[in-house]
């Protein structure tokens, strides 16, 4: 009976993670949204783990190595809190308000059929809280309470109240709201008295009132006025251009065109749509450059193969390395050998450019996944450390359509391009001529 019980549970569970899975497939469009990517993990780490848990209890040798390389495959909870910190990330540069983001909105968007829940929210605020960015951990437990104020129910469930309470107490006394501080903690206390964060939270609140008679409070309260003015001097031009909702503009007035290229024997019968983006540097985006077949098996091939795409800082004083987050991705390299996809795309790069490919780089293929992004960077950088010789031009293939964002952005000269399926971009860079490229590959 017991037996039969367990095997029901597992049932049951497994049910629900393949219909979790039907659903998010179903709405593929608003599948393809981090929103709705995190609730998947979400709710797939959940169910899995308890899944996981009822098989360990009493499995033979094959089941258990079955589960372990399952446990290998499947999201984990490192995957779960890496899409936290790639939605707030998102919400930074996008410039998205809590607000919006519970009720599944974008940008002034209809609803998207993504909706957050209080649980969600609390996520969210300690993800936030956990890179000290106190201000958005404030607003997404304020959504929270707001859910459950609405309903009803907070004073029937102590241990959701506590959970809201504690990361509302910790945000607002460090934004400078003690008073709100104050407040939170005495709520815990009245749940209950002997705890060791709500009392030693009453001691710090009491103590930076009694201290200041409101100055220090009033300093304090200055955090969010800083934040807010670094935000805004830390998002010039490339973050805006990235939420710019509208793709550059071809002015016949500066000199740039458009026109067909078939300046080779291989595209004589063939050419290619080139639209000039700009002359200094040199930036040119070529349309339809690839067939939507062709873009699937690269993407194919190179899922195989990718790896987290790592990049490193040196730390002063002793330049010793450390990992930078100033890359969120992975990447897999592609050479002429691999497929005769990737022979003729280089191929083709020669035709257009004129340059030489058997002294470039392999093909790299990057995944953002939810909320990658490349933070400003010299794509000029070195590619032989022996040599120092820089490179002469990036070239970039678009292998998939996005909703909103997406941009590669040439803040230095107001440029912001969208991705397109199956059009190629083209950026000459000189040694001495240092354009940042941000690129944020993936949709909201």
């Amino acid at each position: 009976m017991l037996e039969r019980d367990k095997i029901q549970g597992l049932e049951h569970l497994l049910n629900i993670i393949a219909n979790d899975i039907d659903d998010h497939e179903r709405s593929n469009k608003d599948g393809e949204l981090p929103l709705a990517k995190f609730l998947l993990i979400k709710r797939f780490v959940q169910h899995w783990q308890k899944v996981y848990k009822i098989s360990m209890a009493k499995s033979n040798q094959f089941m258990l190595k079955l589960l372990a390389a399952a446990k290998r495959l499947f999201p984990s909870i490192d995957d779960l809190n890496y899409t936290i910190k790639s939605i707030l990330r998102l919400q930074e540069v996008y410039h998205l308000s809590e607000r919006d983001l519970y009720h599944g909105i974008i940008q002034g968007s209809n609803p998207l059929g993504v909706k957050l829940n209080w649980h969600d929210c609390i996520k969210m605020a300690n993800g936030a809280k956990d890179k000290k960015n106190y201000y958005r951990a404030y607003n997404w437990a304020i959504e929270a309470a707001k859910y459950w104020n609405k309903t009803g129910l907070i004073k029937q469930h102590e241990q959701v109240k506590r959970r809201i309470l504690q990361p509302l107490a910790i945000s607002a006394f460090q934004i400078g709201k003690i008073q709100d501080a104050l407040h939170y903690v005495q709520e815990l206390l009245k749940l209950d008295p002997n705890d060791k964060f709500a009392n030693e939270g009453y001691q710090k609140c009491k103590k930076a009132i009694s201290q200041s008679n409101g100055t220090e409070a009033n300093k304090m309260g200055n955090h969010v006025k800083r934040y807010l003015q670094t935000k805004l001097d830390y998002l010039p031009t490339y973050t805006k251009l990235c939420r710019s909702h509208k793709n550059y503009q071809t002015s016949l007035n500066n000199g740039l065109k458009c026109y067909y290229f078939n300046q080779s024997p291989l595209l004589h019968f063939n050419p290619v749509a080139v639209e000039e983006i700009s002359y200094s540097p040199v930036i040119r985006l070529y349309h339809d450059i690839i067939s939507h077949q062709e873009a699937e098996i690269l993407k194919n091939i190179s899922s195989k193969k990718l790896t987290v795409a790592r990049t490193f800082v040196q730390i002063m004083p002793n330049n010793s390395e450390a990992e930078g987050e100033y890359r969120f991705a992975k990447h897999a390299w592609l050479g002429d050998i691999d497929n005769q996809v990737v022979r003729r795309l280089s191929v083709l790069s020669e035709e257009l450019t004129g340059l030489d490919l058997s002294y470039a780089e392999k093909l790299q293929v990057a995944n953002y996944g939810v909320g990658g992004h490349y933070s400003p960077h010299y794509d000029s950088a070195s590619i032989d450390d022996d040599t120092g010789k820089p490179r002469l031009a990036t070239i970039m293939f678009y292998l998939s359509d996005v909703d909103i964002g997406g941009a590669t952005v040439f803040p230095d000269i107001g440029k912001a391009i969208f991705p397109r399926k199956t059009s190629e971009i083209k950026a000459t860079m000189r040694s001495l001529l240092k354009i940042l490229a941000y690129l944020i590959a993936t949709s909201l």
